[in-house]
């Protein structure tokens, strides 16, 4: 019985891992943040994000973009 629980504990970690590696990547994947920006700066030109709503996540999405970048070359950028 502890055999098969300690497969069935490892399986379900194995899994979970690997959601939390994807969910990471993406975060932090900067083609990823870009393709987002886009699709709200077209949801602004349609009419279905506000002017106000674009800037708060334009300026999520640029904080974020600064912080891959930080922490990818390890300091600053000027």
């Amino acid at each position: 019985m502890f055999i098969l629980d300690s497969l069935l504990i490892g399986g379900i970690r194995f899994v979970l891992d690997k959601i939390a590696a994807a969910a990471d990547e993406e975060l932090n994947d900067e083609a990823a943040l870009r393709e987002q920006l886009l699709t709200a700066q077209m949801r602004v030109e349609l009419g279905e994000m506000s002017e106000r709503e674009f800037a708060s996540f334009e300026a999520t999405i640029l904080e974020r973009l600064r912080d891959i970048r930080e922490a990818t070359f390890g300091g600053d950028e000027t």
